[in-house]
C-alpha cells in the first residue's frame, strides 16, 4: 500500500550538560523528553562520519573491522528512544497504522547540537520490530537544524532534473529495479 498522507513525529535535540536532551514536541502519541549520551566509541563515530560523508578526524576504520549497521543503528535508537520517548513513538506508530497513514520522523537539531545532524540517522534500527525505520515509506526520516532565520523561498526554473539511484545490494532480497523505476515515473508524471 502506497502512503499518501503523513503525521509528524517532531523530535528536538538540544544540549544537556555533557550529553543531550531529546524533546518530543509534536506527535500523535503525546509529548515526552529524555536525556541521553552518544553510545559510540571514537572508532564507531569515525565510521559513522565516513558513512555520512563527514570526516570526523582520526584514522577511521580502514584496515579494521567494519561495524555492523544493525548494531550501530540499535545503539543510536536505544540512546534516543528510551523511556517515555520510546512509548510516545510506539503509540504514534500504532495510531498512524490504524489510520493507514505514515509517521514522518522529523529530527530537529539546535545550534549547539549541529554535530549530531551529520550522523547517519537513516541507520536507526528498532530491535523490537527488527527493522530500519528509514527503509519503510511509512516512516521516513528527515533532519534539519533549527536556525533563527527565515527560510527563503526556493525558486526552481523548470524542468526540474532529478538523479535517481536504484540499487540491489548482494546478500539482500533482490529489488525489482524495473518496477521501482515505473513507480517513480508514475509518481512524477502527475507534475508534468
Amino acid at each position: 500500500m502506497a502512503v499518501s498522507a503523513y503525521q509528524n513525529f517532531d523530535l528536538l535535540i538540544t544540549r544537556a550538560g555533557d550529553g543531550y536532551r531529546a524533546f518530543v514536541v509534536d506527535a500523535p502519541g503525546g509529548d515526552a523528553d529524555v536525556t541521553f549520551a552518544l553510545p559510540f566509541t571514537g572508532e564507531e563515530l569515525d565510521f559513522l562520519g565516513d558513512l555520512a560523508g563527514v570526516r570526523r578526524g582520526g584514522g577511521g576504520t580502514s584496515g579494521g573491522t567494519v561495524p555492523d549497521l544493525k548494531e550501530l543503528g540499535s545503539l543510536l535508537y536505544g540512546a534516543v528512544f528510551q523511556g517515555k520517548v520510546a512509548a510516545v513513538l510506539a503509540i504514534s506508530l500504532e495510531k498512524a497504522e490504524q489510520e493507514q497513514i505514515g509517521l514522518r520522523l522529523r529530527l530537529r537539531f539546535s545550534d549547539e547540537t549541529s554535530e549530531l545532524a551529520t550522523l547517519p540517522w537513516e541507520i536507526l534500527y528498532d530491535p523490537v520490530q527488527e527493522r530500519f525505520l528509514a527503509l519503510s515509506e511509512s516512516s521516513p526520516i528527515l533532519r534539519y537544524l533549527s536556525l533563527p532565520r527565515a527560510r527563503p523561498t526556493l525558486l526552481v526554473e523548470p524542468p526540474l532534473r532529478l538523479l535517481s539511484v536504484l540499487v540491489s545490494p548482494p546478500g539482500f532480497e533482490e529489488l525489482d529495479v524495473e518496477r521501482e523505476w515505473q513507480v517513480l515515473e508514475t509518481a512524477l508524471a502527475s507534475g508534468r
